[in-house]
């Protein structure tokens, strides 16, 4: 049995792996005694933990804890869970977190490509300022209940033959560019707001992919547990004629990783 802990910016993922099954746990930071009382519940199970907090919880657990390389661990654990793929790499692989990493992964190792500070951070800290609250659950509800068009500037405001087409209907050509902006609701500013990032994470991994010469494209991340974002993460990657990959353990990739780097050499980042 062995115990997997990504401990990120703004959410700790926690995998457990015994011989039935694997269990998975997310906590929220003011969750620390509810990840203390998983721990004290397996006093003798070894730690393989990544993450911005990974020190930390190594000067708690000092003789149970082995530190394992955040971005590493990462691309790792996408290949345990891309196993299930028919593909053939390589394959971007677009980390959205508090920010976004993306790397390209490979036979002969991974690399990071590109990111952008543009990720759940960006949600929460934009929804803080505007909406007045950080709570993620929260906003995400709210957008489910706005039209960011009273909010984005789109192609068919400018050019109005596109108004009679679905897909140029829906682009974006400015967010936040709406000139009648000032009457948009606190949900129509959430959901321009989701908007922002799902397009600014979706356009760079696909300038990724075409630069490194893949069409595969797995997007994974705590967000991405969200129906609305993974739906409108899908959906973007549509409209630009891409179709992404987003698996239901995404989030838990740094994790398993962190496990499997435990028990192997390390992959080559």
């Amino acid at each position: 049995m062995q115990l997997g802990i990504d401990v990120g910016g703004s959410l700790t993922k926690v995998v457990l792996v015994d011989e039935r099954d694997n269990q998975y746990f997310t906590f929220e930071p003011q969750q620390d005694e509810g990840l203390d009382q998983l721990l004290e519940q397996y006093p003798n199970t070894p730690i393989c933990a990544t993450g911005c907090g990974a020190p930390l919880l190594q000067a708690k657990y000092p003789d149970r804890v082995t530190i394992t390389d955040e971005l590493v661990s990462f691309c790792t654990g996408s290949r345990y869970y891309a196993g299930q793929l028919a593909w053939k790499q390589p394959y971007i692989l677009t980390s959205l977190g508090t920010g976004t990493s993306i790397f390209l992964v490979s036979d002969e190792g991974s690399h990071r490509v590109t990111g952008t500070a543009v990720g759940g951070g960006t949600i929460t800290g934009l929804a803080s300022l505007l909406l007045g609250t950080r709570d993620f659950a929260q906003v995400v509800e709210m957008a489910r209940r706005g039209d960011r068009r009273r909010v984005d500037l789109m192609v068919s405001d400018l050019y109005p033959d596109a108004q009679d087409s679905p897909v140029l209907s829906s682009l974006t050509a400015a967010n936040f560019g709406n000139t009648a902006i000032a009457a948009a609701t606190p949900p129509d500013l959430a959901a321009a707001i989701l908007q922002l990032v799902m397009e600014t994470v979706s356009l760079l991994s696909i300038q990724a992919a075409k630069t490194c010469g893949t069409e595969h494209i797995l997007i994974a991340g705590s967000p991405t547990k969200n129906p609305l974002i993974k739906d409108g993460l899908v959906g973007v990657g549509r409209q630009l004629g891409h179709d992404f990959t987003i698996l239901d353990h995404g989030p838990y990739f740094g994790a398993m990783g962190a496990i499997l780097l435990c028990n192997q050499p390390q992959d080559r980042l």
